[in-house]
This record gives structure tokens, sequence and C-alpha cells, in this order.
């Protein structure tokens, strides 16, 4: 991905949070490149809550799981306000980076998320076709 980044002559970041599988997937990737990594935490994955913490999709389900679009995980967040989130770190990002590609390593629901802030896909059904759902994704 960096060579082709790099003959592209286009200049790039990788952005990651301090979630440790997502800090040493970037690390994996670009350690040995000319691409930065940055720390954000912006970018961790949403705030379920110690009563869903390390659950998954299977274990609570879809109709609970969509519960949660705007009322928040007990100790935790909404989708919402997770959306809200990346939504933040893109609008920061965009206003830093003009003509500069912003390479972000995330969590199972970054697909969902990023096909909501930045192509106006519904929550709903952005978290129900997280897994069909595919980037890259162009915001701004």
């Amino acid at each position: 991905m960096s060579d082709l980044i790099a003959k592209s002559g286009a200049s790039a970041t990788a952005y990651t949070s301090s979630i440790r599988r997502q800090k040493e997937t970037c690390e994996i990737l670009f350690s040995n490149t000319f691409i930065p990594i940055i720390i954000d935490e912006r970018l961790r994955q949403i705030d379920n809550g110690p009563q869903y913490t390390g659950m998954n999709w299977g274990d609570i389900g879809e109709r609970d799981y969509l519960a949660f679009i705007d009322k928040t995980f007990s100790q935790g967040e909404s989708f919402r306000d997770f959306a809200q989130r990346a939504r933040e770190f893109l609008d920061e990002k965009l206003k830093e980076h003009k003509e500069h590609t912003i390479i972000t390593v995330g969590w199972r629901l970054s697909p969902a998320i990023f096909a909501h802030v930045c192509c106006g896909v519904s929550l709903e059904r952005a978290i129900t076709d997280n897994a069909n759902i595919r980037g890259p994704f162009t915001y701004g």
C-alpha cells in the first residue's frame, strides 16, 4: 500500500487508536514505510459499556444492537455518538490535509460508521449491512 501511495505522489498519514490490536496492525502495515503513524483516541471502537464488552453481533442480536442507535449502552455511548466522534475526526483532518490520503486502521464496525459518515447511509442500514460494506471512503 505504501508503494502505491509513493508512486501516486500523494502524501499520507496512518491513524489508529491505542487499542492494542489496532495499533499492532497499523505498525505491521506502516512501521517500515515513509507513512507516519498517529494515535487518535477518536478512532477507538464504540464504547458499549461493561455489560456488552467482549460480546459479538451473535451474542447481542440485530434487534438489540439496533436499539443503541440513539440510546447509549449502559456506561458507554450510542452509535450516533460513535459516528459523531468519527465525523469530528474527519472534519478536523479534512481541514489539516486538503490533498492528503488518510488511512485508518479500525475495528469491526469501521465500514458501517464510515459508510454512514462519508456516504450518507443510515446508521440502521450501515450496521445491519456492515459485513457487505467495502471502502475506500471519500470524505469532504
